[in-house]
């Protein structure tokens, strides 16, 4: 009891300090604020003899127009969210957002975004008793009302980088798409380069660059996708790497890497050097692989042996349709070599 008075005395003193007015830097930290507040709800359930539990919200977005429409593709995050993954709508616009701690009276402030420029706040208080299989479904969300981003709101991460490499990605950016014409073609002979990079028996290693990933190479899909985004990011490509995952369980997870280029996002696997076509014959996205995973076809593997090919194909789809993900995005002021 003693230990649980104190994180709740300091956990108070916390909140105080952030919203102190001597510390505007932390009043500008909101989810620092909730999930501070989430943990001491917690501590104190626990003192209270309420078990709190992990849950899921489950739910639907819709827009209001003419009739209603499945807002298809929206993403939903919580502050209070243990793991930080988000979860993107599918075609009915139906949602799943996993690792959020339960007790009685938590409440969750959601961030909805429809697009990357606009979001909306909804705060949901939790049922007073914990639903079978952890499951809370919170309804209809409406998300006509749009509300202008701003930095505390965004739902991609930025990505800290080695900014002394820049020169050394630039050059290998130039390199590698000397002579190719079109965006396409430069983006995915970098992808085939990094996924060159990949050595299965590679011994697991502390990496503190990219160039140190590239140099050496890597059993990881998390140290491919980083050195791919050096080197699209050192070529003046906005780019983002893309955490997925199957499951709120995490039975697999997989890192790709997203560029902008032709007015919008295209995902590139450098694992595999691989990417998936959407119905326009163009380089897919990750949010057009969530709402139709059948674009994850094993031609796209036809430089893998067989064998690979069919394990691949027996989870990645899952990851793509599952829509649990985590975005970290390329600060291009650090890592591109401006001309």
């Amino acid at each position: 009891m003693r230990r649980v008075i104190a994180y709740c005395t300091g956990s108070a003193i916390l909140v105080a300090v952030v919203f102190a007015p001597g510390f505007p830097w932390l009043a500008r930290s909101p989810r620092i604020v909730n999930r501070l507040v989430a943990k001491a709800g917690t501590a104190i359930a626990r003192w209270r003899g309420q078990q709190p539990r992990l849950i899921s919200l489950t739910g639907r977005l819709i827009r209001h127009r003419a009739q209603i429409d499945p807002l298809r593709g929206g993403r939903v995050i919580a502050a209070e969210s243990t793991s930080g993954y988000c979860a993107m709508s599918d075609r009915e616009g139906r949602f799943v957002l996993p690792h959020l701690m339960w007790y009685p009276g938590a409440s969750y402030n959601l961030i909805i975004s429809a697009d990357e420029r606009y979001v909306k706040r909804i705060k949901f208080t939790a049922p007073s008793t914990c639903p079978p299989g952890d499951v809370v479904d919170v309804g209809e969300f409406r998300v006509d009302d749009e509300y202008e981003i701003d930095q505390d709101d965004s739902l991609v991460r930025p990505m800290e980088y080695d900014s002394n490499g820049r020169e050394y990605y630039a050059a290998l950016f130039n390199r590698l798409s000397a002579g190719l014409e079109t965006d396409e073609e430069t983006v995915d002979a970098i992808s085939k380069y990094v996924a060159g990079k990949y050595h299965c028996d590679e011994p697991a290693r502390e990496f503190k660059s990219p160039r140190q990933i590239l140099e050496r190479g890597s059993c990881y899909c998390s140290d491919l996708a980083l050195a791919m985004a050096a080197i699209t990011a050192a070529g003046n490509y906005p780019t983002r790497t893309i955490h997925l995952s199957d499951s709120p369980e995490h039975h697999n997870t997989h890192v790709v890497v997203e560029v902008y280029y032709g007015s919008q996002w295209h995902l590139y696997d450098p694992t595999y050097g691989v990417f998936f076509l959407n119905r326009h014959r163009e380089v897919a996205s990750y949010k057009e692989l969530r709402l139709d995973a059948s674009l994850v076809t094993k031609s796209a593997f036809e430089g893998l042996n067989a064998e690979t090919a069919e394990s691949i194909l027996a989870w990645m789809p899952k990851a793509y349709r599952a829509g649990f993900h985590q975005i970290y995005q390329v600060n291009k002021r650090e890592i591109c070599h401006e001309p």
